[in-house]
């Protein structure tokens, strides 16, 4: 559900957006099939049930500076979760007490199941000002704060309240246009938020990760500031063409995060800095015919060794695991030509690091997706679409993990992946009211 409320004279304009929803989550997994009980396998269930409301608003004036041209805005955003969620041990989709083999050690069938809210609201304000015919600037200064109240239905110690409030200035410097193209720089702060329940838990739930009942857990901040900047250059120099380059970096502060599958806290507790390059086109040569091609290569590094990475030698290294390198997306659009439509798309994610030290890395993903539609009579349209054209066996997603396929195999540190979708066929039809 949805509302928006808006209103806009020659000095100002003012927006209003409200929104509310519920979601309900119940999802089984098994990543390591046997490796903790050999008997029961290592299934389990994560659920999450929570009512969202919240409101977007923001209030900008027209005026001007000296005779420049200025924008002011002031804005506020709030969001409020009510959230019900747990994690179970299962077998066959039924919650169940299980033993792991390793230690004896009884893993309740309730690992972790909380209630809490999460709170976060953020104010900010931005000035734009029109300096020169050929500079501009952006200046803004945003205040996060983030609010939570955990009650832990399982472990009393993990029940408590946190709160976090950064501050997060941001510049950005816009010259030009010459001969249609303008050169931009900016920076500064920003943040990513962790798990709520990380924030006030202080015992590890007994999982298979943690089999040994009342070990101290230390909490993890609720809000972590990242900090950085992006150089770049923006062009319609070429006729019908858009292209867009960019060079960017970020800092982060920490890569601690809560580990929803097990209910405890991810090792990785140092900085990180991730760069690199992305290149955006878009070209229309014909009215009804697009071309689009986005390029994106980057590099992430934590700032130290990471010694709790389980890479088979135990040395670790420096590279963050699953962060993405090249990315291609690039397609061909033909936009509703005498009722005609169509497109065909290549999407390429290339290899990536799965441990930090790089000794176990996945293979490259491309999948090639057409589709064409024809609509009739106004409201009506077909459609027909190919999914992964070429049928190409590739991994949709890979991990490096210690697993143990059957209850009888030893456990074995590998490459883990979910292969993507084969070549299909859909069909469609729809009609607009």
């Amino acid at each position: 559900m949805q509302a928006e409320w808006h209103r806009q004279d020659a000095n100002s304009e003012t927006k209003v957006t409200g929104y509310g929803f519920y979601y309900d989550l119940d999802l089984f997994s098994d990543f390591t099939y046997f490796l903790t009980d050999p008997i029961r396998g290592d299934q389990f269930e994560q659920q999450d049930r929570r009512w969202v409301a919240g409101v977007d608003a923001h209030h900008t004036t027209f005026s001007q500076w000296l005779g420049r041209k200025v924008e002011n805005t002031l804005g506020l955003q709030v969001r409020n979760d009510w959230i019900h969620n747990g994690l179970y041990q299962t077998e066959d989709r039924v919650r169940a007490d299980k033993v792991d083999a390793s230690t004896g050690t009884i893993l309740p069938a309730t690992t972790e199941a909380d209630r809490f809210t999460d709170t976060q609201a953020g104010f900010y304000v931005e000035n734009k000002i029109q300096w020169a015919d050929k500079f501009r600037t952006v200046a803004a200064v945003r205040g996060e704060a983030g609010h939570v109240d955990v009650t832990s239905l399982v472990t009393a110690a993990n029940s408590g309240t946190a709160t976090k409030v950064l501050p997060s200035p941001k510049l950005s410097l816009i010259f030009g246009p010459w001969s249609d193209t303008e050169f931009y720089a900016q920076g500064g702060f920003s943040f990513h938020s962790n798990d709520a329940r990380g924030a006030t838990q202080t015992v590890e739930p007994v999982s298979a990760d943690n089999p040994y009942p009342n070990t101290p857990s230390s909490k993890i901040p609720l809000l972590v500031q990242t900090k950085g900047g992006e150089m770049g250059m923006r062009t319609v120099a070429v006729r019908h063409l858009q292209s867009t380059i960019s060079l960017w970096y970020l800092h982060s502060n920490s890569e601690l995060q809560q580990d929803g599958d097990t209910g405890g806290t991810v090792a990785s507790e140092q900085s990180s800095n991730r760069y690199g390059v992305e290149w955006a086109n878009y070209y229309t040569p014909l009215e009804h015919l697009a071309f689009d091609v986005d390029l994106a290569d980057s590099r992430a590094l934590f700032t130290t060794i990471d010694g709790g990475d389980a890479a088979p030698n135990g040395a670790g290294g420096k590279r963050v695991p699953e962060a993405v390198g090249l990315v291609i997306a690039s397609g061909i659009t033909l936009h509703d030509d005498k009722g005609f439509s169509g497109s065909l798309r290549l999407r390429y994610f290339g290899p990536r690091d799965l441990t930090s030290d790089g000794i176990y890395r996945s293979k490259a993903t491309a999948l090639l997706n057409a589709e064409a539609g024809y609509h009739f009579k106004e409201r009506w349209r077909v459609s027909v679409e190919f999914l992964n054209l070429l049928n190409r066996r590739d991994h949709d997603i890979d991990y490096a993990y210690t697993s143990r396929v059957t209850p009888t195999a030893m456990p074995a540190f590998t490459d883990v992946f979910h292969p993507v979708e084969p070549f299909q066929v859909r069909f469609g039809i729809g009609r607009t009211f």
